[in-house]
């Protein structure tokens, strides 16, 4: 089972797959869907809809979009950190981000007017 936020015409919805496709909940994203005590039940039920979208949902969206927290690991990946010519840390950097940095997995990043961007 897979969950998912994904964009409809009527606004944002969860999702669930499992390998016969996926089903569209009546939660508007899969955080609120996964607050629900029994929400793995939800989910199962909807599974046996044979109501399912096809093919795969066109646009997913910010599967949570209102973190409490985000905490990102950085410098965590040896040969990276070789090719930019840093030294290797002894640990990881930890670091925050604000939640309106998210964006869906295939949405565009705008970029403005910078030098270097990594």
């Amino acid at each position: 089972m897979r969950l998912a936020t994904v964009r409809t015409p009527a606004g944002t919805r969860a999702a669930v797959e499992d390998a016969a496709g996926w089903v569209l909940l009546e939660h508007p994203d899969a955080q609120a869907l996964i607050a629900e005590p029994d929400w793995r039940a939800q989910a199962d039920a909807a599974l046996q809809s044979p109501l399912r979208m096809q093919p795969e949902p066109a646009e997913f969206g910010v599967p949570m979009p209102r973190p409490a927290k985000l905490l990102c690991c950085g410098l965590n990946y040896r040969d990276h950190i070789v090719e930019t010519g840093r030294a290797v840390p002894e640990y990881p950097t930890l670091f925050a981000k604000f939640a309106d940095t998210l964006t869906g997995p295939a949405d565009d990043v705008v970029v403005h007017d910078t030098e270097r961007l990594d």
